[in-house]
């Protein structure tokens, strides 16, 4: 069972470790620009940031469809923060798609080919 805690880094630990299992998960990114993580005694928890008003999750995503994907991760989150008593709102971030992961889109779906010229 996991121990009750407000602790940023444990909280950001264990939010990273379930958000792992998820399937349609690359992995966790640290975003954009400002590092995404979560910084406590001893290291960092890239990928996670918890505040005390939210808990953001930066993710790239191996599987389709986006919005299945950030829901379960959402799912997961909301589980494990209610396990540590430390329920807060959040927020899942796709920074990318691991494209070459996907799968392709089979020729009878591709568009038809756009007429040219006039009318």
């Amino acid at each position: 069972m996991i121990e009750s805690s407000n602790d940023p880094g444990v909280i950001a630990q264990a939010v990273a470790s379930g958000v792992a299992d998820v399937a349609g998960v690359a992995r966790l990114s640290p975003g954009a620009g400002i590092e995404a993580a979560t910084y406590f005694a001893g290291g960092k928890t890239v990928g996670v940031v918890v505040r005390q008003d939210q808990v953001r999750v930066h993710i790239v995503l191996s599987q389709l469809p986006i919005a299945q994907v950030t829901e379960r991760v959402r799912e997961v989150v909301q589980r494990v923060l209610e396990a540590l008593g430390a329920e807060h709102p959040v927020e899942v971030v796709v920074e990318d798609l691991e494209v070459e992961q996907l799968p392709t889109i089979p020729h009878s779906f591709a568009l038809p080919p756009q007429p040219r010229g006039g009318r």
